[in-house]
């Protein structure tokens, strides 16, 4: 896996002032509220809703900070095969845990200080659940071809 940044995520102490502001700034962003698990509410960031040439653009998310004394900022996520593995290896390389491996239903999330003292997520998305093929109706009558005029 190539490790990809694919997500950001901003916690601050105002929410909704992140909000209405990153919507005036960026009117092309799409801000979708979803309940979070503790009955607050997550801000989804799509930043895809302006055409094909932000089609490789992480999203993102908006939330209040779940610590009061968590400082204000950005996290970058980066997509990883194994986030107990990764969160492991990181804490054997000098990072400091903030959040462990939790299941969070859509995928798995962790997030390190690094040893320089930035955050960085972790994530693994959850396995799209497969769909049933549905098998074509082949049509009984086939339609015959035309048949052809020869020039003269």
């Amino acid at each position: 896996m190539a490790n990809l940044f694919s997500h950001l995520e901003l916690n601050t102490g105002d929410a909704g002032a992140a909000k209405a502001f990153y919507a005036k700034l960026f009117p092309g962003w799409k801000l979708a509220d979803m309940p979070s698990g503790d009955g607050g509410v997550y801000t989804m960031i799509d930043v895809k809703a302006r055409g094909a040439a932000r089609a490789g653009a992480a999203g993102g998310g908006i939330q209040q900070k779940p610590m009061p004394d968590m400082p204000t900022g950005w996290t970058p996520y980066l997509l990883v095969d194994d986030v107990a593995e990764t969160f492991a290896r990181a804490q054997e390389l000098g990072a400091r845990p903030l959040l462990a491996p939790d299941d969070i239903g859509m995928g798995v999330i962790a997030v390190v200080q690094d040893p320089s003292g930035a955050p960085c997520g972790f994530w693994k998305p959850a396995a799209a659940p497969r769909r049933k093929k549905v098998a074509a109706k082949k049509s009984r009558a086939r339609a015959k071809p035309k048949a052809r005029r020869k020039k003269r």
